[in-house]
């Protein structure tokens, strides 16, 4: 089974509908904070469910039974973003993912001028 975050977005959006086209919908559960906007994909047959990176409960609920995550990078300022992603790692652990991708950055590092580079870097640690 699938996990995708961040799916009410515009990526994760964009994934879900590639996903429609060579997977079996049921096999894919979409997260997102506001499962409402899930509706539409919800109508297809893919399963959702609420992952909201501030509730790490909810994370490892939403995980089990899930052995590939594709993990969207949340959009909070850097530190709180950090330990989110941490947070949501985890959780996958705890949940028996086998496999996490990540939406990261190019050259990621600690010592990047790039802002976002070290977050993503942090993330990937």
């Amino acid at each position: 089974m699938y996990f995708v975050t961040g799916a009410s977005g515009k990526l994760g959006q964009l994934v879900a509908a590639e996903l429609a086209k060579h997977a079996a919908p049921g096999s894919v559960t979409l997260g997102s904070r506001d499962i409402g906007k899930l509706e539409p994909f919800a109508r297809q047959g893919f399963r959702t469910a609420i992952f909201d990176f501030d509730k790490p409960q909810s994370m490892r609920v939403a995980l089990a039974g899930h052995d590939r995550l594709l993990m969207i990078s949340g959009d909070s300022p850097n530190e709180k973003r950090i330990a989110q992603h941490k947070a949501a790692i985890d959780a996958a652990k705890a949940a028996g993912i086998k496999t996490i991708v990540y939406t990261s950055f190019t050259n990621a590092g600690a010592e990047s001028l790039f802002t976002f580079a070290r977050v993503h870097a942090a993330t990937e640690a």
